[in-house]
């Protein structure tokens, strides 16, 4: 959708998610969520996002576009119980990081009207760009990202097996003004019905009793008129990834069938074989 801005109707919280190139050809998860055999795979909860909620920061997202490096940090967080460090580098130093893989003149301390927060130099982020550029060359945390796909958010079933088999998922979204006053309520988004101000990455980590999300250093809930809404010919959910770190690779993984047929995907689609690490990581805490 064109005419999406990173500024939005509230003055400390960003948008920064800029459309993905829809030509190219994406690893479609759907029905291995739903039917593939990940039955040796202990569930996991089904609010991932209330073990971590506690501990969000902004991250940036209050000033910049950078929402998807934000979603990074917040995943790596749930992945491993702890926010991301390099040395010498706070968390925050790791998310300008990750936004300058897309925007490399961004200077987070500069000048708006040169290369700062609101300049030409913040302009957001795509989310398969960014996938892309973290299972090529991984996070400055030095964590690779193994395989991702989608998942059609229009099957329910599918998005919630993600979210269990997972831990959590990437949404897409579109995000309408009043929206923003839906989180200050702390009440679930809707459908306003008004036009899109902003694409916005979040993280999804839970469905019950309606579907959570992480984002803007809280949590929120989307209704089911958010999930399924539609504004100006667009769908407010456009995308659901599933993304696959080293931690979801654990030994009940890797030898499970389900794995088996998602290793054969990848290699049908990238021509390459889907390496797990060795030894397998022990499950997430």
């Amino acid at each position: 959708m064109t005419g999406l801005t990173i500024s939005s109707s509230h003055p400390r919280r960003k948008y920064g998610r800029v459309p993905d190139d829809l030509s190219k050809p994406k690893l479609d998860l759907t029905e291995l969520a739903v039917h593939g055999d990940f039955s040796m795979v202990p569930a996991a909860q089904d609010n991932v996002t209330q073990k971590i909620k506690s501990q969000l920061a902004m991250l940036g997202n209050d000033v910049a576009g950078d929402c998807e490096a934000v979603r990074w940090a917040n995943h790596r967080l749930l992945m491993t119980g702890a926010y991301p460090t390099a040395p010498g580098k706070t968390t925050q130093d790791l998310v300008w990081e990750v936004y300058k893989t897309q925007n490399p003149h961004f200077d987070p301390d500069g000048d708006p009207n040169v290369n700062g927060p609101g300049s030409q130099d913040d302009k957001g982020m795509s989310s398969d760009r960014l996938l892309s550029h973290l299972h090529k060359v991984g996070g400055p945390d030095g964590v690779k990202v193994l395989a991702y796909g989608t998942i059609d958010p229009t099957n329910v079933q599918a998005v919630e097996r993600g979210i269990a088999l997972f831990g959590g998922v990437w949404v897409d979204i579109l995000v309408q003004p009043g929206n923003q006053t839906e989180f200050d309520r702390h009440e679930p988004w809707t459908d306003t019905g008004e036009t899109p101000e902003g694409g916005h990455a979040v993280l999804g980590g839970g469905y019950v009793p309606q579907r959570r999300i992480l984002t803007w250093a809280a949590e929120a809930t989307l209704a089911d008129t958010f999930w399924n809404g539609v504004a100006d010919g667009y769908h407010l959910v456009e995308r659901v990834y599933v993304v696959i770190w080293p931690e979801n690779a654990t030994k009940a993984f890797v030898q499970s069938a389900g794995a088996a047929t998602l290793a054969a995907d990848y290699h049908a689609l990238t021509g390459k074989t889907l390496v797990w690490p060795s030894p397998a990581p022990a499950p997430v805490p």
